[in-house]
């Protein structure tokens, strides 16, 4: 089996302190940036992310740093699989992904290394970081219904789903979703495998039809 050459992972699922990525550069500086030829110090980052915010961050770093970030951008799985490919051999030293289910992945494969940063732990509650894994950015998974025919009372909760009253009343995504994997990865590490089994299944015996579309 070949080595992997384990990464800092970052999922960035509301934004925090934009001086966490410096920070974080800055304390592992030696050994995360390479040098080029020219003497040039470089960070390779593999992201599945598209967002603006992001180069920004990418643009705070550099000038905060003195280090060039180098981008390579694709999805999620598909870099995932890239970096087991490379090996010990992979030039990149962070991982930029989205979604939570994603970390499983890494894990699985001995593709990142845990972390140890007193920048990050004075920046990032500890609800939102493990110890191979820091979340920059959340996504609210917000529950929509017409409110000429639902009491907003009645709905505070994912919970509240499962009522009876909403038997045959449930729209969702797939279950392949990545959206609703991280949800319930969610509620698998707030009340465990068994409680969010049985919430899957009440969500299931509520649908109105067949999981499709947004």
């Amino acid at each position: 089996m070949l080595k992997r050459k384990k990464l800092l992972a970052l999922t960035l699922t509301a934004l925090v302190s934009m001086g966490v990525l410096a920070g974080c550069g800055q304390k592992n500086q030696e050994a995360k940036a390479e040098e080029t030829g020219s003497g040039e110090k470089v960070v390779n980052v593999y992201s599945s992310r598209h967002y603006d915010i992001d180069k920004q961050l990418f643009k705070d770093f550099e000038s905060d740093t003195g280090i060039k970030v180098n981008l390579v951008d694709g999805k999620s799985d598909e870099l995932i699989e890239r970096m087991a490919r490379e090996g010990d051999n992979t030039s990149a030293d962070v991982f930029l992904t989205v979604g939570a289910e994603n970390i499983a992945q890494l894990n699985e494969k001995d593709l990142i290394k845990d972390i140890s940063s007193e920048k990050i732990n004075e920046n990032i509650p500890s609800e939102y970081r493990g110890k191979n894994w820091v979340g920059l950015t959340s996504r609210a998974r917000i529950i929509v219904y017409n409110k000429e025919k639902v009491n907003p009372e009645t709905i505070k909760t994912y919970n509240d789903l499962t009522k009876n009253e909403f038997k045959g009343k449930v729209l969702t995504r797939s279950s392949s979703s990545s959206y609703n994997n991280a949800l319930l990865s969610s509620f698998i590490q707030l009340d465990g495998a068994d409680k969010a089994k049985e919430w899957a299944q009440g969500i299931v015996n509520n649908f109105a039809r067949t999981p499709e579309g947004n």
